[in-house]
């Protein structure tokens, strides 16, 4: 009895999760847009391949300065670029919210 009791409750509570992950057939999913500024999905990924390699770059000047001076500059060069670049998504997450809201 005890068996067959802890073998129905494993199989509720794995009913029960695997409906937790189930897909929503309903629920259409939207196509992808075209980013509001225009550019294209490569022009995109281009624009944050070429933010990567410079923060790549300032990385491993960084790493191979030896002088403190010159490594502090480095560093505030870095952390300026990454200002900019958190100023720009939140830009267009502010561009993202202001175009949901008038639809």
């Amino acid at each position: 009895m005890k068996t067959l009791y802890k073998s129905s409750v494993i199989l509720m509570l794995t009913i029960a999760s695997a409906s937790v992950y189930a897909v929503d057939t309903a629920t259409p999913v939207p196509a992808a847009k075209q980013p509001q500024d225009g550019k294209s999905d490569e022009q995109h990924l281009r624009g944050m391949q070429d933010h990567m390699l410079k923060m790549h770059e300032l990385s491993n000047q960084i790493l191979a300065e030896q002088d403190p001076t010159k490594k502090e500059q480095l560093k505030a060069q870095q952390r300026d670029m990454m200002k900019e670049h958190r100023m720009h998504m939140m830009g267009h997450r502010m561009d993202k919210m202001k175009h949901t809201m008038e639809e």
